[in-house]
């Protein structure tokens, strides 16, 4: 087992590796995008996708009845409130008990330690004197763009457009992405308390990255409601933000790798209390009891 603590002042004190900045931000688009690829399955939905979000419904999600029976905007968003601390509650739950979900969080645990005692946190590490890739106007909206006041305004923005005009999908949809990043955030906080890992600027509770988390988790929730066409650009921004954490020296390879996975399994949870799909395959552990093995199963549905 290794020390977080321990092999991370070990790393501190190397000098950063070298590399150019195209180079560290394609390392870094990768495996957010490869996050995001994994979310691919055939469209739920068909419509064509131009102007303001008023999207052609497919009939199986033209569903009103989610508005309630005769309920005002008042009486609808008091129900939602009233039902949200429970809903999250259930939805953290869910995500660390469903058993599909563990060969990805664990993965994800484990690859943050290989990372860390690989020296690869070096390769991409900024400290306060080094010069950043990314200019000052550039990182800070980047910054701002992956704290959780802009991305729950974004979801709350989709959700009351939704409700504003008795839109079902819109409606489920920032309902949905509310409940994932809250769930999301929820994980997150627990895991910084948890290690309060240090930053490579010095700060505290690096581990794993909020912004990563929060954005790849909105990401995959809009995938998951409008399909390519809307979490494409949502997954690049959510890159670039990890890119920023490293550039501006706020997190280290470690704390993204590990924050992109938590927000995509948590958002995936929310979305398919049934578990993960990969590729557009449902993901299980499995165990042969003859065989004396074990491992994971892909199922296709058509």
């Amino acid at each position: 087992m290794f020390s977080r603590r321990i092999a991370s002042a070990s790393v501190y004190s190397m000098r950063p590796l070298k590399s150019s900045a195209s180079v560290r931000l394609l390392r870094l688009l990768a495996p957010i995008l490869a996050l995001g690829a994994s979310c691919a399955a055939p469209p739920r939905f068909s419509g064509a996708l131009s102007g303001p979000p008023r999207w052609d419904l497919d009939a199986r999600y033209d569903d009103r009845t989610v508005f309630g029976n005769d309920l005002s905007t008042l009486q609808i968003l008091g129900r939602d409130l009233a039902a949200a601390p429970r809903s999250i509650v259930n939805d953290v739950r869910s995500t660390v008990t469903t058993q599909s979900n563990w060969p990805l969080l664990g993965g994800a645990i484990f690859g943050g330690l290989v990372i860390e005692n690989s020296g690869l946190n070096r390769r991409f590490r900024r400290d306060e004197f080094e010069a950043q890739d990314l200019s000052r106007a550039t990182s800070d909206a980047l910054d701002r763009f992956g704290t959780g006041s802009t991305l729950f305004g974004i979801g709350a923005g989709l959700y009351g457009w939704g409700l504003a005009t008795r839109n079902p999908r819109l409606y489920r949809a920032g309902r949905t992405g509310l409940a994932t990043m809250a769930a999301t955030g929820v994980l997150t906080t627990l895991m910084k308390a948890a290690v309060n890992d240090p930053r490579p600027n010095g700060g505290d509770y690096g581990y794993p990255s909020g912004h990563t988390s929060m954005s790849v988790a909105l990401g995959t929730s809009l995938h998951s409601s409008y399909g390519w066409k809307v979490s494409l650009p949502v997954f690049t921004l959510a890159g670039l933000v990890a890119y920023q954490r490293l550039d501006s020296g706020a997190h280290d390879l470690d704390d993204v790798f590990v924050g992109a996975v938590l927000g995509f399994v948590t958002a995936r949870q929310v979305h398919n209390e049934r578990g993960l799909t990969f590729l557009g395959a449902r993901v299980a552990p499995f165990y042969d009891p003859a065989a004396g093995g074990g491992g994971l199963s892909l199922t296709w549905t058509y």
